[in-house]
């Protein structure tokens, strides 16, 4: 399975993120997101 990341950032329109999070899982890709404010 192919991977990506999508990194998201303050500003990010919240459907940019998603459209590209889908077609990229439709192509059954294994997307991680990553974003200053995320847990570690």
């Amino acid at each position: 399975m192919t991977r990506a990341i999508a990194p998201l950032t303050h500003g990010t329109e919240e459907i940019e993120a998603v459209i590209i999070i889908d077609i990229l899982r439709r192509a059954r890709w294994q997307v991680v997101t990553a974003g200053p404010d995320a847990p570690l």
